[in-house]
């Protein structure tokens, strides 16, 4: 490996460090979504719990600008801080059995709201601690060390959510963004001025700095086009994520520990793409990879959706999670790579928001439908969805054209 291919030891501090924070994100969503099933015995219920972890994301559409306004490693320590004290107060409302299904509710969505400020700063500092000719196998390796605390937190929650409860685990999550927080401070750059030439947003307005943001995706035709398609498949497949504990306990008729190595099976699939990712991008084109990928992610689901036998369940997560972990980092590098240094925080903001906007809504439609239809059905129908993104995937423009970043 050359050195421009070398990640160097702030970028593995980072990542690692968010291993564990995102093992406590796994703790809390496994916890929290059996937990509402269990004391409401309701679908509705759990897919709206669901959503309401994932509808916080439409947030990043000006999250992102703040990462551009602000010194981002502050941003970052300001939000794994304000996380820590959230879920700190879900976790010992919930000891003291005072944490009623509302007050539950919002606490998650002011957690996940939080939450959507990390995400742009962290991918807009990654391209200052890497080379380019070593972001795609950076992200990969982010996305790979993410899976594999996702991978563990699936595998391991099950099992700790027999032995000690939803809220124990729920409080593991708070205590794993005091350990981000700790790494963040050491690696943090020594020099207090705002990275990538920020400083020059203090002449701006915020407003303004959004609309330069939005304009700098709408300019990029593959950025363009990524959104309605992403917008469709994100819809479809928004059901297989918010209803897989009913699925587990109501289809299959398995228990907590099932419902855990389910979950670990997708994100040892992602793991598995990811570590690939670096090898693929430099031979595989995104714009042939995006429809392969979304047609394989269709192709188990509906698989899955007709076999109910818990080892096709499994088989199939495995080979959605590979899928998935292929397009997430290679779409990342491509966003870092094409964007200028100073608004990567809105672009990847932008973007994210953008191509999650339709995850709640899916995820609220699928509760709507389970109340009437079988969930084989909700998830067939989500399949053949995002078999239809996978055929408009095909139109995005064969050559990207990729700029050098500035700062």
């Amino acid at each position: 490996m050359n050195s421009q291919s070398r990640v160097g030891h702030r970028f593995i501090v980072l990542v690692s460090s968010q291993v564990l924070s995102q093992l406590g994100n796994n703790f809390f969503s496994l916890a929290l979504l059996w937990y509402v099933l269990k004391i409401t015995g309701s679908r509705s219920d759990v897919a709206i719990m669901a959503a309401l972890q994932v509808f916080p994301n439409v947030f990043s559409l000006f999250a992102g600008t703040f990462a551009d306004r602000m010194n981002r490693w502050n941003l970052m320590i300001i939000t794994d801080i304000s996380r820590f004290a959230i879920a700190g107060l879900i976790a010992g409302l919930g000891f003291g059995h005072l944490l009623s299904i509302w007050i539950l509710g919002g606490l998650v969505f002011l957690l996940q709201l939080t939450g959507t400020f990390f995400t742009p700063a962290e991918m807009a500092v990654f391209p200052s601690m890497v080379s380019q000719e070593a972001l795609a196998t950076a992200n990969g390796i982010n996305q790979a060390l993410t899976m594999v605390s996702q991978l563990v937190g699936m595998a391991l929650g099950g099992l700790l959510l027999v032995i000690v409860g939803p809220f124990t685990l729920m409080l593991l999550n708070s205590v794993s963004f005091i350990i981000s927080v700790v790494a963040l401070l050491f690696i943090k750059p020594r020099n207090t001025e705002m990275p990538d030439g920020s400083a020059l947003h203090q002449k701006t307005t915020f407003s303004d700095d959004w609309k330069d943001g939005i304009k700098e995706v709408l300019k990029q035709k593959t950025l363009r086009m990524l959104i309605p398609i992403a917008v469709i498949v994100n819809f479809a497949l928004a059901p297989i994520m918010s209803l897989d504990a009913p699925w587990i306990k109501q289809v299959l008729h398995l228990q907590a520990t099932q419902y855990g190595l389910v979950g670990a099976s997708m994100m040892l699939g992602i793991m598995v793409g990811n570590i690939f990712v670096g090898y693929l991008n430099t031979r595989v084109s995104f714009r042939r990879l995006l429809p392969i990928g979304l047609a394989v992610m269709a192709g188990c689901v509906i698989c899955l959706s007709q076999i109910p036998v818990y080892l096709v369940t499994i088989t199939c997560m495995i080979g959605f999670g590979i899928a998935a972990g292929v397009i997430n980092a290679s779409l990342f590098t491509l966003i870092q790579k094409i964007t200028p240094g100073p608004l990567l925080g809105r672009v990847s903001g932008v973007m994210f928001s953008f191509t999650t906007i339709s995850l709640p809504i899916g995820m609220a439609v699928g509760s709507a439908l389970a109340v009437h239809v079988s969930l084989a059905f909700i998830f067939a129908g989500g399949g053949v969805l995002a078999a239809i993104g996978a055929v408009l995937s095909l139109l995005i423009p064969d050559s990207v054209n990729v700029r050098p970043r500035t700062s």
